[in-house]
């Protein structure tokens, strides 16, 4: 083969080349660019879960405290037996009241009489 047929050959096969090489570099460059997306959305995902884990921690501790706090209020039946209890308790300050009554009149008419006798 002589250099004059081999000559298009091989400039046909160099500009192949060539064009090849960009069209793998316009599809790759694009793909560095979506790696450091992925990158990024990555760190800020890791960084996003910390922050949600760190609140639930924080929830959690705030639910254990109430939960101690409530533990030795008392429950339904209890509070249902104090009202129970009120109500007898007032039913007995009424019905001493109403004992105390003449008693205060039997003092108001004392206090009547000795003031009487002092003007006397």
């Amino acid at each position: 083969m002589t250099p004059e047929v081999l000559a298009p050959w091989i400039s046909l096969t160099l500009s192949v080349i060539a064009l090849l090489s960009i069209v793998y570099g316009w599809f790759t460059s694009g793909e560095k660019a979506v790696a450091a997306d992925l990158t990024a959305h990555k760190e800020a995902v890791s960084k996003g879960v910390k922050e949600v884990g760190e609140t639930v921690s924080d929830l959690e501790r705030r639910v254990q405290a109430l939960e101690g706090e409530l533990r030795h209020l008392p429950d339904r039946e209890q509070a249902h037996r104090m009202e129970i209890a009120l109500e007898k308790l007032n039913g007995r300050i009424d019905n001493l009241a109403t004992k105390l009554d003449p008693v205060s009149a039997i003092a108001d008419r004392w206090q009547e009489l000795i003031l009487e006798q002092a003007k006397k």
